[in-house]
């Protein structure tokens, strides 16, 4: 199956545990605008966001 442009969803932000500072997903946003978290180990109840950090500079 080929992949379409129109089916991607773009890593926005972080997801952050509110407790630790631990980053425990990130929020995808598709290009309908429909926002998503992606868990890395499971669903965290209290969290926050925040930008993700350019790695390639």
């Amino acid at each position: 199956m080929l992949e379409c442009d129109e089916d991607e969803a773009q890593a926005t932000k972080r997801i952050i545990d509110a407790e630790t500072g631990e980053t425990v997903g990130l929020l995808y946003v598709w290009e309908d605008g429909y926002a998503q978290p992606m868990w890395l180990n499971g669903v965290c109840a209290n969290t926050d966001l925040r930008e993700l950090e350019d790695v390639s500079t």
